[in-house]
């Protein structure tokens, strides 16, 4: 997926498994440089990613998910299956 999206498009959005199953929402970006872009790398979802977000914590919390299951992105991120 190489589609140009900004981030407050992706956070706060509802994941779903292939299924439709309801995974999380998204809380925080993983991202990485290429080039002069900024591209996705993971999505972080699920109510404790909000708590390392708003830094009351220093560990990680939430699940990753690779950028690379994203089937589509709509009214909510679809994923791919494993």
């Amino acid at each position: 997926m190489t589609r140009r999206l900004r981030i407050y498009q992706i956070l706060g959005l509802e994941v779903r498994d292939a299924d439709g199953a309801r995974v999380g929402r998204v809380h925080e970006l993983r991202a990485e440089r290429r080039g002069d872009t900024l591209c996705v790398t993971a999505l972080v979802v699920g109510e404790k990613a909000l708590i390392s977000r708003v830094g009351w914590t220093k560990t990680e919390h939430g699940k990753e998910i690779p950028w690379e299951r994203v089937a589509s992105i709509g009214s909510d991120i679809v994923l791919r299956r494993e």
